[in-house]
């Protein structure tokens, strides 16, 4: 049996389906290297957010109204095999997943870039837009998820399973800045 087969027969989705056997995800989301990044949630609206603009590493990632700051900007960049590093205008700092946990709920924050297997994210597609993802963890397979109600300020990016079409906390919309 496929690979593809096997997949749609254990979570019955589609397009999971042809998003893990599709080219690589740049080709399918189209994503400018030079370009930043809004990262929405397609739930709350809200948006990742550096916390306090921070500048440092282990500045917390939680999600925010959209301001048009430098800190809600996202580089993303590929880093070959299908991931991506994902790095804050603001700080030039990289979304990293705490001391590369594999527990459920650990925080993601922002961090030196170092090429770690917990700062590199591969991106799903979500749907038939191109601009609804599912970012999720290389090191774990966990998706950056909202901590915390989807509606309110300050709640935490953490990583938490893949759920598939059924956890709207893990979608998230990703807005080219003009």
């Amino acid at each position: 049996m496929s690979k593809h087969i096997l997949v749609r027969l254990v979570l019955g989705l589609v397009v999971l389906t042809t998003a893990l056997t599709a080219s690589p995800a740049s080709a399918q989301l189209n994503l400018d290297p030079n370009a930043y990044y809004v990262i929405r949630n397609v739930a709350g609206g809200k948006v990742l957010d550096v916390s306090n603009n921070g500048c440092c590493n282990g500045a917390w990632i939680h999600i925010w109204n959209y301001g048009g700051l430098a800190n809600q900007q996202w580089r993303i960049t590929d880093v070959g095999s299908g991931y991506y590093k994902i790095v804050a205008r603001s700080s030039g700092r990289a979304l990293d997943v705490e001391r590369a946990s594999m527990v459920d709920r650990a925080r993601i924050h922002q961090w030196d870039y170092e090429g770690l297997a917990n700062q590199q994210w591969r991106i799903l597609l979500a749907g038939t837009n191109y601009t609804d993802v599912y970012i999720t963890a290389r090191h774990s397979g966990k998706a950056i998820s909202v901590c915390g109600s989807v509606f309110s300020n300050g709640s935490g990016a953490c990583q938490y399973p893949y759920g598939g079409l059924i956890y709207t906390d893990q979608q998230w919309r990703l807005e080219k800045v003009p």
